[in-house]
């Protein structure tokens, strides 16, 4: 299973940088040239940083603030347990074409992300924000989960609302599948007092998400996937959905999780490859079904 733990060079950097010098040439010595492929990547396609801003950023950088992460890594096996998860994972999915996985250190990186590199996708982890690594085999089978959509050719920039609920979901759902061990809260990063709220509200969040699920566009999706409203929507002059008042966030989410468990639920064997394969179409009649609603 290829694993990238190029976060090792970084902290070649960090060493290097304590005993002084210059830290851009030691950061591009070190850490930036011999990983110049993915890290050019990253920095264009996920956090769209342009060099002389990163060098910038760079000439900041003190070596203490990485002292808890230098921590984690020496009480954590980090690569084993990646690889651990990854090896689950690959029993679900059965990839003929197994991913490639980053574990480097940016700055505020997400957490986990899948970008392009050359023609293929690639998984990342991001280890500079984590304050504890309990999350991160929970973390690794969502972006696995994502490596497998992209491979399907699916572009988040090109989805409605709706596909990108189920998209979401179905890598929230596999992660349950993969560490089953964890409550629901965990894997979708919400207290649990917001989960029962949105159990109890599953009608009503659904009523206000409906209307938008053709809307399409980044503002759209970010809107309604993290941050919807309370209640059916009003209408915008040009009849689109508007926001009214906020409702606890990732609803979306959790609509998109609730639509690909029904899925599940109406595959032979629960099997994760028929959802990944689904359309919103089949994810909204396996959900009507339960919620007896026109799909």
């Amino acid at each position: 299973m290829p694993l990238m733990s190029i976060y090792k060079d970084f902290l070649k950097f960090l060493d290097a940088s304590a005993a002084g010098g210059s830290l851009w040439e030691n950061y591009d010595k070190l850490y930036f040239t011999p990983h110049r492929r993915f890290l050019s990547s990253y920095w264009r396609d996920c956090i769209g940083l342009e060099l002389e801003e990163l060098r910038k950023r760079v000439q900041s950088i003190q070596p203490c603030h990485y002292s808890h992460l230098l921590s984690l890594l020496r009480s954590h096996d980090l690569e084993g347990s990646c690889l651990s998860t990854l090896q689950k994972c690959s029993r679900l999915l059965r990839w003929t074409d197994e991913p490639t996985v980053y574990l480097m250190v940016g700055f505020f990186s997400p957490d986990g992300f899948v970008i392009p590199l050359g023609d293929r996708p690639v998984v990342g982890i991001g280890l500079e924000r984590y304050r504890s690594f309990r999350n991160l085999p929970i973390i690794l089978a969502h972006e696995a989960c994502h490596y497998m959509q992209h491979i399907q050719s699916y572009q988040p920039d090109r989805c409605t609302v709706g596909e990108a609920m189920l998209r979401e979901g179905t890598c929230i759902a596999f992660s349950r599948m993969v560490v089953p061990d964890r409550p629901l809260t965990d894997h979708l990063s919400m207290s649990r007092g917001r989960l029962n709220w949105m159990r109890a509200n599953e009608r009503l969040i659904w009523q206000t998400i409906e209307p938008a699920l053709n809307l399409s566009g980044r503002d759209f999706i970010q809107r309604y996937l993290y941050g919807v409203p309370h209640g059916p929507d009003k209408k915008a002059t040009d009849g689109s959905p508007m926001i009214t008042r906020p409702s606890p966030s990732r609803s979306g989410l959790y609509i998109g999780l609730r639509m690909a468990e029904e899925l599940l639920n109406s595959s032979p064997g629960r099997d994760i490859r028929a959802i990944l394969e689904a359309t919103l179409g089949d994810a909204l009649k396996a959900y009507s079904v339960y919620y007896e609603c026109d799909p």
